[in-house]
């Protein structure tokens, strides 16, 4: 079996540096998100790049992109208990 290559250290550095500023553009609009609520959303870049009901279909197209966020969009009267 062949041993997988792993990315440079700055690579995945800037990645997570990457989905860290993502995550926190999520976060500081959620005004962006409430149309979208029980949907998924891949952002990057201070933008939505896509919508899915489809969790399994946007893992597929950005689970590997390195920095976007994929977010659920929850009912704003869920309670998660963690």
């Amino acid at each position: 079996m062949m041993a997988r290559k792993s990315a440079p250290r700055d690579e995945v550095l800037e990645a997570l540096l990457k989905f860290s500023r993502n995550h926190q553009w999520a976060l500081d609009h959620p005004e962006k998100f409430r149309k979208y609520v029980d949907r998924f959303v891949a952002v990057d870049d201070g933008r939505i790049l896509e919508v899915s009901d489809d969790e399994h279909e946007i893992y597929r197209k950005y689970g590997r992109s390195h920095g976007v966020y994929i977010h659920y969009v929850s009912p704003p009267d869920l309670v998660w208990m963690v």
